[in-house]
């Protein structure tokens, strides 16, 4: 007797030792099925003892997340950080089928809160509650693990999908006490939003930014330090302006240049904006100017475009952004500790929307001063820049006028949608102008969507913005589209509609151009339809794109080499090659640098065409090398004020008779718009055939010259 009371005193503690080696560590945790939902305690009774337990898509809060501790001899508490409560199984029922298992507060000695964790595989459980004598486990009630919000029971064990649990380890560092939550854990240091010397704009990008930093942490992707600069410009240039009646005409700017004020709140990056870490876009590396002050959309494009093309792994860096998230409608002091309490920062605007910043707790220690932990890039509200992190009062809480806050975040990934945005050379059927994607569409239907602006739109306003185009006359058209992202290929569909240049947000009629961008991001080519029904084929290539800003480069002054060959057009667009009279001249000279930065191409276009008979039309499509960089010298970028210059809408004379075969035409001096040319020399009627089908430029309309003025460019040693 006394042999077998040895054996089974060993087998005893094999037993256990076998049991706590195959049992998880302490600590905090996921508890997930195999199809991803999670455990949680249900959101609107997690406070409460008898608190609803059930499954959810797995949401990173900290109702979803569990403290798993030692309650000795193999046995383990389960407690709810968000909740403070045990898993709990109902007394008297442990081993009856169907037995609720609940929150309740935390009773040591009572063993219906305490669980064993039968191993299935490597980290695969069965959780068995430790006072059922009949193996009654944790189960999904009717074996509904497809459905958030099915409750768990206690059922017999066997194994099956909707018993089997996976621990997956938290990496939340919430501080969590009945009068206590601070979330500051799950940010970046503060010193990572701090601003430089110098005060900037920015408190609303600081306080997004800081709430999805958190997020992602919180999902295990570590520390991340994401780009205040990036979102501040990038948001600037890809907003509308809310009411469309103060839109007059196609050029009247719609958007802002790359301010720092305002703009950047978690709507915006639930809309589809992307923010990549500060290390592809750093805080404060360019200077930056408000410009407030109504201007036209060309100063505001080149301002942006400038700027935003300097950054240099736009095309291939990771992207981080929201796919879901919250506004707290009715903000009281209730709402917002319920929301903290569930694990989300808060990003709040104040006074009028004059400041932000992100609420990352509360301290209800002391009733009689209640306060917000806040974290702000100025520090303290009303106070000086760069302090440290602070508070704010519970009697602040009437100053508040929003209150969002981050639910879900996108896999971090490439944006290849965002390579769309930039000025394109866009030559359709030999047709030519620049066309300029200076947003995103969609970005800004959340303003749309707004209550200001529905009563003052007459209705929600769906927004299909891209851009605009100015076409080979000089005339500004408005451009509305969609970008899709088509397995990794980019497709863009996009309007311009000649009749009606200014189309409203989302009006999408004219031309209908569905274009794909290259893998490199450089070119784009497709088709467009025109009114009639015809398909033509066209192209565009980026130009004007910028390298990134070094301190090396400097600003000189270049003379360029003036144009005196012949340039005629051999395109016969319409007609019979015959002027009846002098035609409509327009010309288009954009300057751009060479793909080597080592020279400047002056790309210029020239149409001439009739005005009456049958419309005869010329058009041609010229390169000419007009400026090269010293040897050891690269050209790193062209002013914004010099890229292009226009003959619009010049009426030539009539050439007069034929002198034998031809006459060689009027040569006339037309007046040129923008800084770069001083002068340009065409010939519009000659008194013949006045488009040849090649073979020189005689008796042919035609550019006979062009001059020059000195210009502006960015260059640096290489």
């Amino acid at each position: 007797m006394k042999q077998n009371r040895i054996i089974t005193s060993i087998l005893a503690i094999l037993f256990f030792q076998l049991a706590t080696a195959q049992a998880p560590s302490a600590g905090r945790y996921y508890i997930r099925l195999a199809n991803g939902q999670a455990l949680e305690a249900e959101s609107s009774t997690y406070k409460n003892d008898g608190g609803k337990v059930q499954i959810w898509k797995q949401r990173f809060t900290l109702n979803q997340i569990w403290d798993i501790s030692s309650a000795g001899d193999g046995k383990f508490y389960i407690k709810n950080v968000g909740a403070g409560k045990n898993l709990d199984a109902h007394a008297g029922a442990v081993n009856t089928n169907g037995c609720k298992v609940q929150l309740w507060q935390v009773l040591p000695a009572n063993m219906n809160q305490k669980w064993i964790f039968q191993r299935v595989s490597a980290n695969r459980y069965t959780i068995r509650n430790a006072a059922s004598a009949t193996n009654k486990v944790l189960d999904v009630t009717g074996a509904a693990i497809g459905s958030g919000g099915t409750p768990i029971q206690l059922w017999d064990g066997a194994n099956s999908a909707n018993q089997v649990w996976t621990l997956e380890l938290s990496h939340d560092k919430s501080v969590i006490s009945p009068n206590v939550v601070d979330l500051r854990g799950n940010s970046t240091p503060y010193k990572n939003q701090t601003l430089p010397s110098g005060e900037r704009g920015g408190c609303t990008y600081f306080g997004s930014l800081s709430a999805l930093e958190a997020a992602y942490k919180k999902r295990g992707f570590g520390e991340l330090d994401l780009s205040e600069e990036f979102m501040a410009i990038t948001s600037k240039m890809f907003g509308l302006h809310p009411y469309w009646s103060d839109i007059k005409d196609a050029n009247v700017r719609e958007n802002q240049f790359a301010g720092t004020q305002g703009g950047g709140s978690v709507a915006l990056l639930a809309q589809g904006m992307r923010i990549p870490k500060e290390t592809a876009v750093g805080y404060g590396l360019y200077t930056i100017s408000e410009h407030w002050a109504v201007t036209d959309q060309l100063f505001t494009n080149n301002n942006n475009f400038s700027v935003w093309n300097r950054f240099p792994q736009i095309a291939t860096t990771t992207y981080y952004g929201v796919s879901a998230y919250e506004n707290i409608p009715t903000i009281t002091a209730e709402n917002l500790e319920r929301v903290l309490s569930l694990g989300h920062e808060i990003k709040i605007c104040i006074d009028n929307g004059a400041h932000c910043i992100m609420l990352a707790g509360f301290d209800k220690t002391n009733p009689a001063e209640k306060k917000f932990i806040i974290k702000d890039n100025y520090g303290p509200v009303g106070e000086a820049c760069n302090s440290n992190i602070q508070y704010l009062p519970y009697s602040a809480i009437s100053r508040l006028i929003s209150a969002e806050y981050i639910t879900d975040v996108r896999q971090p990934a490439t944006w290849k949608e965002v390579n769309v945005v930039g000025r394109w050379d866009l030559n359709y059927a030999g047709w030519t102008g620049i066309l300029e994607f200076y947003r995103l569409p969609g970005s800004m239907q959340f303003v749309l969507s707004g209550n200001e602006a529905k009563s003052r739109n007459g209705g929600v306003i769906t927004d299909r913005r891209l851009g605009t185009f100015y076409d080979h006359t000089g005339k500004v058209h408005r451009v509305n589209g969609k970008v899709n992202n088509i397995g990794g290929t980019i497709e863009i569909e996009f309007y311009i509609d000649g009749n009606k240049p200014n189309l409203r947000w989302d009006e999408m009629s004219g031309r209908r151009f569905t274009y794909r961008l290259s893998a490199d991001g450089n070119s784009m080519s497709g088709t467009h339809k025109d009114l009639d029904g015809r398909i033509y084929n066209g192209s565009a290539r980026r130009i004007n794109t910028n390298t990134p800003a070094s301190p090396a480069e400097r600003v000189e002054t270049v003379t360029l080499n003036n144009i005196t060959s012949e340039l005629c057009p051999t395109t016969l667009v319409a007609g019979d090659r015959d002027f009846n009279g002098g035609p409509v001249i327009n010309a288009t000279i954009l300057l751009e640098k060479t793909p080597d930065e080592k020279g400047i191409d002056a790309v210029i276009s020239y149409t001439a065409a009739e005005t009456g008979g049958d419309n005869t039309t010329a058009s041609g499509m010229f390169r000419q090398r007009v400026y090269t960089a010293a040897p050891g010298i690269r050209i790193a970028s062209i002013e914004a004020g010099f890229f292009q210059s226009k003959v619009v809408n010049f009426m030539g004379r009539g050439a007069g008779s034929e002198f034998g075969i031809c006459n060689e035409g009027r040569v006339e001096t037309p007046p040129v718009s923008g800084s770069s040319v001083r002068e340009i020399v065409v010939v519009g009627d000659t008194g013949g055939n006045d488009v040849s089908a090649g073979g020189g430029c005689r008796c042919d309309t035609k550019i006979k010259s062009i001059k020059f003025n000195p210009i502006r460019i960015r260059v640096a040693n290489r």
